[in-house]
């Protein structure tokens, strides 16, 4: 896939089913390549190989799938450099190995033009600790656990053929990194973003920050905003 926008391009990259009019909408989602079988997904569904999470995910996808674009985030994003004015990632690095997304985000520097955008949302590592610690305070029961469960990185056991053939589907689920707001500034700062800050939902740059940025993330992420001088 090749993307040569006839003017300055705005991306939202690990879209999922938020596709904002607009921008040109990439996820690498399995569930956005089964959104072209969605009869053969709801068998898969009904025998319990794919989850219900994945299966609405894949429903959501099928009927906004003329509106997103398919590419796998962990290669070279398919643009010139200097075409972009925007790009926003929400809750999609944490999917990645620190080093794939250290990388994309060496990726959005290139194809940012200069004045350029980039806002990450993710999970935040920060209030997940803070969450613990009050749980260990206050003596609740297995505190451990709920904040490994919290961060989404825990493996659990599968017993059944199905339950392992649907690990398949939902690996790109699972969280392979956590950050807090520091970690990311100092990341766009390695490569050369300027005025990287953390920021509060909805304040940012972006015009169209209404659409991208999702209540439902609100009160447990981190939003980390710089520009590329």
């Amino acid at each position: 896939m090749s993307f040569i926008p006839s003017e300055e391009a705005k991306l939202n990259l690990g879209c999922g089913s938020n596709i904002v009019k607009g921008f040109i909408n990439i996820d690498n989602s399995p569930s956005l390549l089964l959104a072209s079988f969605p009869r053969f997904c709801s068998c898969l569904n009904k025998i319990g190989i794919l989850s219900n999470g994945s299966m609405e995910a894949v429903r959501k996808f099928h009927e906004k799938r003329e509106g997103v674009h398919y590419h796998n985030l962990k290669s070279r994003l398919p643009f010139r450099s200097g075409v972009a004015s925007v790009i926003y990632i929400s809750h999609m690095i944490e999917h990645l190995p620190y080093e794939r997304a250290s990388k994309l985000i060496g990726e959005c520097f290139r194809i940012l033009a200069p004045g350029g955008v980039l806002r990450i949302v993710v999970p935040d590592l920060q209030r997940r600790i803070k969450r613990y610690l009050l749980d260990l305070e206050n003596h609740e029961l297995f505190p451990a656990n709920k904040f490994i469960e919290s961060l989404q990185m825990g493996e659990k056991e599968e017993v059944s053929l199905f339950h392992r053939l649907g690990r398949l589907f939902r690996d790109g689920r699972r969280h392979r990194w956590m950050y807090d707001g520091l970690t990311l500034q100092n990341m766009m700062k390695e490569f050369g973003f300027v005025h990287a800050e953390i920021l509060e939902f909805g304040n940012s740059r972006i015009e169209e920050i209404e659409s991208l940025d999702l209540s439902c993330y609100r009160d447990h992420s981190v939003y980390i905003e710089g520009l590329r001088p």
